[in-house]
């Protein structure tokens, strides 16, 4: 590791690197895969081309054993999807409880797959250590293939038997299933902001009545017209996937030709992400203003994650909020320092996206914006390169967000002037240095976490 770390560097021979790591990754993600298997991919990057620092690499591989970005696996097929597909089918109680239960044996198999997965990174320890990153990418390539057969055939058998379940007017709807399952698969990683967002879903579930006929006819028009993207995209994950599964395949080799595979998608995604943001207009407008506020605050959120999660200043504000030993004014300074924030935040995170969105067409897409941030030092390397307008217009409008937080923050210490206040604030939770979770577009956290 260490003589890696020596050879390491943000120059070209490193952002190959970066490039071919990082598109090993992105096919097992786009293709529906754990996050485990595309973090495991990342850090065999072409000769350590990913400069780590020593306490960097510890913490990245303590992610990957517990189980990938963000510490959690995701199943293929979420348990509710399970009601999803009743609803779209009209399946009886019965139905339903047998195919809950089928899923329950396919999820069974999809952790047993994940926990083997889990056990040749363990074993693959020591190739880390010694620094032998090519032999860690064959170990991991060969359990990438097993990891992907044993989730294919697992998903080919629950549908197999599910359609059993079915009657004959079922059967003739199940298109509609396989519609629901390539957004379910596909809208969950955004090699563009605002493409892993899907609207149908997030309608519903937030606060929206999507019961009217107009609305109805409006989210299956969404539907259709975003599948037909989603079909693009699944012909290239798919042309991909069989690659990977070739045991004769020169694992290196073949990132470097997968990153121009990669790229094929940016395209469909774009234009999901166009029409998301049509449909998103068009959506709010059937909305009364609470449910609107709620559409659109979870659609930004999904849309650039990174711009409009909660900051740790926020959540701090928030608990001192309910200290029920504020003294004196301290309880109005709060409420006025909240409104700040508000106020100020909301023309602060749309400049941030905007500048996302512009970085992203003017470089290709969310995957190559954070190459440059990788170049510019963001890995913790050294910096170098030259700086475009677009990316120099993204680190401006994210520093001055990120300003105003420190601001935020300051001023919530010179209100609570008793440490022991201070010292009931929340603590900051390690995000760790996963370069991804801006290119995840939310999703399910619940079940996410379960």
């Amino acid at each position: 590791m260490r003589s890696m770390l020596r050879n390491g560097g943000t120059g070209v021979t490193g952002l190959r690197g970066v490039r071919r790591g990082i598109a090993a990754a992105c096919i097992a993600l786009a293709g529906g895969l754990a996050p485990v298997v595309g973090t495991a991919v990342v850090v065999s990057a072409v000769g350590g081309a990913v400069a780590l620092t020593e306490q960097q690499a510890h913490a990245q591989r303590g992610r990957m054993m517990r189980g990938g970005m963000g510490g959690q696996t995701v199943p293929q097929i979420r348990t509710r999807s399970i009601d999803d597909y009743g609803k779209l089918l009209g399946l009886s109680e019965e139905q339903l409880e047998a195919a809950k239960t089928l899923h329950s044996g396919y999820r069974d198999t999809i952790k047993a797959a994940n926990d083997e997965m889990e056990a040749t990174m363990e074993r693959a320890q020591e190739e880390i250590a010694d620094g032998n990153m090519q032999e860690f990418g064959k170990k991991m390539m060969a359990a990438n293939r097993q990891v992907l057969k044993a989730t294919e055939a697992a998903e080919k058998q629950f549908f197999e038997e599910f359609k059993l379940l079915l009657d004959e007017k079922q059967t003739e709807k199940f298109a509609l299933v396989e519609r629901h399952r390539r957004r379910e698969q596909f809208l969950r990683f955004g090699f563009v902001s605002g493409a892993a967002v899907d609207l149908a879903d997030l309608a519903s579930r937030s606060g929206a009545d999507v019961s009217g006929e107009e609305m109805r006819t409006l989210l299956e028009q969404y539907q259709a017209d975003v599948d037909r993207h989603l079909l693009e995209v699944k012909k290239v994950s798919d042309e991909m996937m069989k690659a990977m599964q070739d045991e004769n395949a020169d694992a290196f080799a073949m990132q470097g030709e997968m990153m121009g595979r990669l790229e094929e998608m940016g395209k469909p995604y774009r234009e999901v992400r166009d029409l998301n943001r049509e449909y998103a207009g068009r959506l709010g407008q059937m909305m009364n203003e609470e449910q609107r506020k709620g559409f659109e605050k979870k659609f930004n959120e999904r849309a650039y994650p990174r711009v409009y999660r909660e900051p740790h200043a926020i959540k701090q504000l928030e608990a001192a909020m309910k200290f029920d030993d504020l003294q004196g004014d301290q309880k109005e300074r709060l409420t006025t320092l909240k409104s700040r924030w508000e106020r100020e935040s909301a023309n602060l995170n749309k400049e941030w996206a905007t500048a996302q969105t512009g970085a992203e067409d003017k470089m290709g897409g969310a995957l190559q914006v954070m190459i440059a941030g990788f170049a510019r030092g963001g890995m913790g390397g050294g910096g170098g390169g030259d700086e475009s307008e677009e990316l120099k217009k993204l680190n401006e409008a994210r520093d001055a967000r990120r300003e105003l937080e420190r601001s935020v923050e300051d001023t919530l210490k010179d209100i609570l002037t008793d440490k022991s206040q201070r010292d009931r604030l929340p603590k900051r939770e390690p995000r760790g240095n996963d370069p991804f979770s801006e290119m995840f577009g939310g999703g399910d956290d619940e079940e996410d976490a379960e």
